[in-house]
Parts: C-alpha cells; structure tokens; sequence
C-alpha cells in the first residue's frame, strides 16, 4: 500500500515502464494507474509491522496486522472477496477451528 500522490513511486514506476517498452520493443509507453483494493479500519496504519526477516537493504515490506486485512476485505463488499473468504471462514482464520466451530450452529442458513 503505497500512497498514489508518492512522487518517487511515480518516478520509479515511470522508469520501469520506459525500461519495457525498450526492452520489449513496444510502441507506446505501457499505461499505469492507481486502482483502490484496499479499504481499511481506522488507525491500521499504527499496527503495521515491518517484514525484517526479507532484509532487504532498500525495500521496507509492511504487513497489516491480520484482523485489519480480513477487516478491510470484507468491508470493500467485492463478490469475489466473499466466495474466497466465507463467514466461517474468516473466524476460523482469525480466531480459529474451535471458534468458527462454536459459530457455526448460530449462523441462520
């Protein structure tokens, strides 16, 4: 998750785009654009965690806490968020077999 108004990101992505249309001798510079696939809980940003265990030298990866991620995925409301990640599912997930056990015989069918 990057923000869209990050200059650098833009420079690096633009870069990138001219180093393929040479590389793959394309006409026209390949087209970039910001697209939101990512709608969070309030304040996940302060449960980020960095990813040390890649130590990458100019790369820091940051990994939402999962409750914020689960969170976030159901509140975007997208068709294919839910066939990949039923109720039952996302307990079992997030809290475990024995929780979405205990769920299961309260959820109306």
């Amino acid at each position: 998750m990057t923000s869209p108004r990050d200059r650098r990101l833009w420079a690096a992505i633009d870069r990138a785009c001219r180093k393929m249309q040479e590389q793959a001798g394309l006409v026209e510079v390949p087209k970039v654009s910001p697209s939101g696939v990512f709608d969070p809980p309030e304040d996940w940003e302060s449960r980020l965690r960095s990813l040390k265990r890649l130590k990458l030298t100019y790369l820091d990866v940051k990994l939402p806490e999962r409750h914020d991620l689960a969170i976030s995925k159901m509140s975007r409301g997208d068709t294919r968020d839910f066939e990949a990640m039923n109720f039952l599912s996302l307990v079992s997930t997030l809290f475990g077999d024995a929780a979405a056990d205990r769920v299961e015989p309260r959820l109306k069918v």
